[in-house]
């Protein structure tokens, strides 16, 4: 009997190939720059709904706290359902609390200062929030609150390659600002290698980068193990939404 057998790295060339295929299609019929960036925000969020574990949802929206302070609009937000009680929808949009945010994300066409230093203050919008954290019970008692992560953040772009110069703008960004990666379809992938996810990061990120026909396969399984180390988000203190109200 003849062992069937898939050739994994033809697979991921050929899911980089359609994705690709699709936000230069865009690029190239829609004139309107808000109408191009709208479609490769859905077609990235689009992407990772697929690609994701389940238990993790994707959408656009706002950040915000027990305190009603909100972060910047986000392109792309990976936040907890099971978990998290509530999502607020206003208006069509949604306001997701900061205990549910695992990652958060921006998406631009090209990989430039300019949008490294935008992403960098999405970022800072959405870490600065306070989260809560209660203790979980559970049948013998209770384990005590889990330790908020350091929420993971990025930047994804069309087009746009990484070097030297971008490497050090990145690795200077300070702890609530820092970019874990920058991705662009056509071949670029940078990340932080010493980003802690528990305690207070260094003063100094170290970046490594490649340039490789495999980046979005390489962002989206680095995204996901990173994702990985994680667990779950800690549970929210719905009380101390309601002392707001």
């Amino acid at each position: 009997m003849v062992t069937k057998r898939i050739r994994l790295k033809d697979a991921m060339v050929g899911l980089q190939a359609q994705m690709d295929a699709k936000l230069t299609l865009s690029r190239r019929t829609l004139s309107h720059p808000g109408a191009v960036g709208d479609v490769a925000e859905l077609e990235w969020i689009s992407l990772l709904n697929e690609y994701l574990p389940h238990r993790y949802s994707v959408d656009k929206g706002f950040v915000v706290d027990h305190e009603g302070s909100v972060s910047d609009q986000i392109d792309i937000l990976i936040y907890d359902r099971q978990y998290t009680p509530f999502v607020l929808h206003v208006n069509g949009v949604k306001y997701i609390p900061a205990e549910a945010i695992y990652a958060s994300i921006e998406c631009k066409q090209d990989i430039n200062k300019k949008h490294l230093e935008y992403a960098s203050a999405k970022a800072k919008s959405v870490r600065k929030l306070e989260r809560t954290s209660l203790a979980i019970v559970h049948a013998g008692g209770k384990f005590p609150g889990k330790r908020p992560h350091n929420i993971i953040c990025g930047l994804l772009c069309v087009s746009g390659g990484f070097n030297d110069r971008m490497g050090k703008i990145m690795a200077n960004f300070p702890d609530r600002s820092c970019l874990n990666f920058v991705c662009s379809l056509s071949g670029a992938y940078a990340r932080i290698d010493n980003f802690e996810l528990w305690t207070k990061n260094p003063d100094q990120f170290r970046v490594s980068f490649r340039m490789t026909p495999l980046s979005l396969v390489t962002f989206v399984l680095n995204l996901t193990a990173d994702l990985q180390a994680i667990g779950t988000v800690p549970a929210i203190d719905i009380r101390k939404y309601l002392a707001g109200l």
